[in-house]
């Protein structure tokens, strides 16, 4: 008697194995999906936002120079600059016209200029400003004779900068210490050649600024 040979396994069909293809692959799909969505959000939280925004910076304007019976001083910290060089400061006497008609009266100022490369400190107060009129060899009028106020004004003056004093008004007339009450005479008109000298400290103008008076 023969022995009975074991059963057959049953195939399935190509179908069977199609579907279950499909099944396998969509899996695997959904798993690379998921890892992918996982590692994208990691990333995303870890990164910090960074601004696009820029800084603001203030603009600060410069003051604008003013006219005073000084030149107004310079706006930064003197304690730091050394005392000016007189040899280094250039006064110049300036005048608001050439020559002037009978009834108008001149305006004087003086210009201070720092020629050095440095900026530094000088004394531009009325104690140490002159102004003197003269004409040929003679002095007509110095604004030391009648002067009756005197300050001193430390100003930082800055390289190549020109400050200039507040206008003065000339009387057109003689000056001296016993006059300053009154009684002054006029000094000669008619085309008459004058010249203005200033000084400021030790600085002294090299050059008188003509005018004439009609």
């Amino acid at each position: 008697m023969s022995s009975p040979h074991p059963p057959r396994r049953r195939r399935h069909s190509p179908r069977v194995y199609r579907r279950r293809r499909a099944l396998v692959l969509l899996v695997l799909v959904i798993v690379v999906v998921v890892v992918w969505v996982t590692i994208a959000n990691a990333m995303n939280g870890s990164k910090k936002p960074i601004s696009t925004s820029t800084p603001t910076t203030t603009s600060t304007s410069a003051p604008k120079a003013t006219t005073s019976s000084t030149p107004a001083p310079s706006t930064a910290a003197s304690g730091a600059a050394a005392p000016c060089d007189p040899r280094k400061i250039a006064v110049t006497p300036m005048v608001d016209a050439n020559s002037f008609e009978s009834g108008q009266l001149p305006n004087f100022q003086i210009g201070i200029t720092n020629t050095a490369k440095e900026a530094c400190t000088f004394n531009v107060g009325t104690s140490q400003m002159s102004m003197t009129v003269t004409s040929g060899n003679e002095t007509y009028w110095k604004s030391a004779d009648c002067q009756a106020e005197s300050s001193d004004t430390e100003a930082l003056l800055l390289p190549g900068k020109m400050e200039v004093s507040a206008p003065f008004q000339w009387s057109r007339e003689y000056s001296s210490p016993e006059t300053c009450d009154g009684g002054r005479e006029a000094v000669p008109t008619g085309g008459a050649s004058y010249y203005l000298n200033v000084q400021v400290g030790a600085a002294k103008s090299p050059s008188g600024y003509q005018f004439l008076l009609y």
